[in-house]
């Protein structure tokens, strides 16, 4: 008997439960964290809020705006890099534009941008390039068109149009501008494509942006 006590007694002894210590300054500290993760959520939170006041406040104050003042903006806006027609087209709906002048306006302000760009943002490229530090992200840029990007060469018509005409973030005009300058390519070589681009994402945006708004009248109905 002993001998199977001794034997038994090991196993259980680690098998039984190890039991977590009520330590005072252990519920403290967690009660802080949570505090602190609760903080930082509403603190969040409260951001988001004021920002989408913000949006809607900006966007109310447009919409109540003359007609030349909206198609001002939505040209301007289609004209910067991140917007660009993609969401300005969508912007222009929003503040009360009908579709042709949304569209039109959006269109006139992401073609704007590629005769200037592609003429002198190459020259302004190669000559900040000169520079030690300064210089980095420009050749930076100037080596894709030695690596990468020359492989388009063969299919430079394509590949500038399928850049620009997809609407998502990181394509457009101004990559397609991009694109022709570390081509080394001149105006007349690459205007086709990117105006095409663009009229082709002009179509697709304006596609989406009516489905989604008829989809959303719909939705209004039912609920």
């Amino acid at each position: 008997t002993s001998a199977m006590t001794l034997s038994i007694c090991p196993i259980s002894f680690y098998n039984e439960p190890k039991r977590i210590p009520h330590d005072k300054n252990f519920i403290k500290l967690l009660t802080m964290r949570c505090r602190k993760w609760y903080n930082q959520y509403s603190y969040q939170r409260i951001k988001e809020y004021q920002m989408s006041g913000f949006l809607d406040s900006i966007s109310g104050s447009i919409s109540e705006a003359p007609y030349i003042i909206k198609c001002l903006t939505v040209f301007l806006l289609s004209m910067i890099p991140v917007t660009e027609l993609r969401l300005a087209l969508p912007f222009g709906i929003v503040i009360g534009l009908d579709y042709p002048s949304a569209m039109l306006f959006s269109f006139l302000g992401n073609i704007a941008v590629i005769p200037p760009v592609v003429v002198w943002g190459g020259k302004l490229i190669r000559y900040f390039a000169k520079f030690e530090k300064l210089g980095k992200p420009f050749r930076w840029i100037l080596s894709l068109g030695e690596k990468k990007v020359a492989k388009m060469t063969k299919t430079l018509f394509f590949g500038l149009w399928a850049f620009v005409a997809i609407p998502l973030p990181g394509t457009g005009a101004w990559t397609g501008c991009l694109i022709s300058i570390t081509l080394s390519k001149k105006l007349r070589e690459v205007w086709k494509p990117l105006v095409l681009g663009v009229l082709t994402a002009m179509a697709v945006v304006g596609a989406i942006t009516f489905l989604v708004e008829q989809g959303v009248t719909w939705l209004k109905i039912f609920i």
